[in-house]
């Protein structure tokens, strides 16, 4: 349908109307007649949205120019591909929405009540639009922890948020606004948990948990929540979805039960996707479909991505820039490609020393030796100083993040590594 048309289907006065994402107007259930209402077409089970009669766009909030109708929160233009994120603004403001970062966040730090020392401290990244943003580190270097921060899913009363700020979409986002955080959570921006066993409630039905969600943010009866409840279970590629709605958490299997984690995350169309090690503890075979299927949804929608995980492997395969974490801080920031060709920090180099390889006459993997320190024996300055084996009295002052290159930065006194080694021998 061209605008023209579009126009002189809107200029027809008469009853309330239902359009479909494609533009086509459809039935209405019974005595649903509220401006903006979402609503399921019980012919076709397709999810609408209700919209007054009005002689021009501009009575309905649109530029004349242009026709957007929307399907649970996506808008999308006639004849634009399906599910291509749009919203009720002027086509510049889109413009500038899609070349800025989705999330910036600039020197966060925090700590909890009665330490004396940040938990996170100085944390610095981007993500953009249907970008992966992939942060790699040890077991207790604050890497889940800073997605919780983001999410907003600390607890208030035991952190204190200090210096830093929050920019999401352009907007700025303090991290102890709760009420702000916990209106976007699991509609803008949602997390998959780590363990879906723990992270689903199961005491109640896999349909109604993801139901909730959409409830919650969408202005829309339960009967059309489920029906998205479904639709997402299909979409996640869980077999009988109309069966698996009606079931409990232990009833599915690992695999399962992380699809599920997914759809709940993805049902109402986030902008960014935040997967704290989306994998830990499933077959190879599972690991591929759910990174494969992030990568699909991911490529559908086009939201930003951030991913926690341990295995490198998956870092090459996926990432777009790459934030290496040790002990509350980012040791090295850059391209995926630069980090993997050409590391500079110490501890970088370690992980990467750690993976085994396929290829090449067998060898005793190298490792990092000792273990990330608490919060409360942190050394002063350079945090790897105790177990860096270029340690030296300079590392007890703290190095600057310093650039290295594109977009590449690295916080380490003796970077680039490859003078110091030449200075050395």
């Amino acid at each position: 349908m061209d605008s023209a048309a579009a126009r002189r289907r809107c200029r027809n006065r008469g009853p309330w109307r239902g359009w479909t994402d494609g533009g086509r107007r459809a039935p209405l259930p019974k005595g649903q007649t509220t401006p903006n209402q979402l609503a399921s077409n019980p012919k076709s089970g397709a999810i609408i949205r209700i919209v007054p009669p009005c002689r021009s766009f501009r009575n309905y909030g649109l530029a004349k120019s242009t026709w957007i109708c929307h399907q649970f929160g996506i808008g999308l233009r006639i004849g634009s591909q399906a599910g291509s994120r749009r919203h009720l603004v002027p086509s510049s403001r889109r413009q500038t929405q899609m070349d800025q970062p989705l999330l910036e966040v600039d020197n966060l730090r925090f700590r909890f009540r009665g330490q004396g020392q940040d938990v996170v401290q100085d944390v610095s990244f981007r993500v953009g639009r249907n970008e992966t943003l992939c942060i790699v580190g040890e077991s207790g270097c604050g890497k889940s922890v800073t997605a919780l921060a983001l999410m907003g899913l600390l607890p208030k009363d035991a952190v204190r948020f200090g210096a830093g700020e929050i920019r999401f979409a352009g907007e700025r986002l303090a991290p102890d606004d709760h009420a702000r955080i916990a209106a976007m959570r699991g509609d803008r921006m949602a997390m998959i948990f780590q363990e879906p066993m723990t992270s689903l409630n199961p005491a109640f039905r896999i349909g109604d948990q993801i139901a909730e969600a959409v409830e919650r943010h969408r202005r829309c009866g339960r009967a059309a929540a489920r029906a998205r409840a479904c639709d997402m279970l299909r979409r996640v590629g869980i077999p009988a979805p109309e069966q698996r709605m009606d079931e409990y958490p232990h009833q599915l299997s690992g695999g399962m039960r992380q699809r599920v984690m997914i759809a709940m995350a993805l049902a109402n169309d986030p902008e960014l996707l935040i997967a704290d090690e989306p994998t830990t503890a499933l077959d190879v075979t599972v690991q591929a479909q759910i990174l494969d299927l992030i990568a699909e949804l991911q490529a559908e929608t086009g939201m930003g991505t951030i991913m926690i995980t341990h295995d490198l492997g998956v870092v090459a395969e996926i990432a777009t820039d790459v934030a290496v974490m040790y002990a509350g801080q980012v040791v090295e920031y850059g391209p995926a490609k630069a980090i993997f060709e050409d590391p500079q920090h110490p501890y970088t180099i370690g992980l990467m020393a750690s993976v085994p390889s396929l290829t090449g006459p067998r060898r005793r993997l190298s490792t990092v030796p000792g273990s990330v320190p608490g919060i409360g024996q942190m050394p002063e300055g350079c945090r790897f100083s105790s177990r860096c084996p270029f340690a030296a009295p300079v590392c007890a002052t703290r190095p600057d993040l310093a650039q290295q290159g594109p977009g590449h930065r690295v916080a380490c006194h003796f970077a680039p590594l490859d003078r110091t080694l030449e200075r050395s021998a």
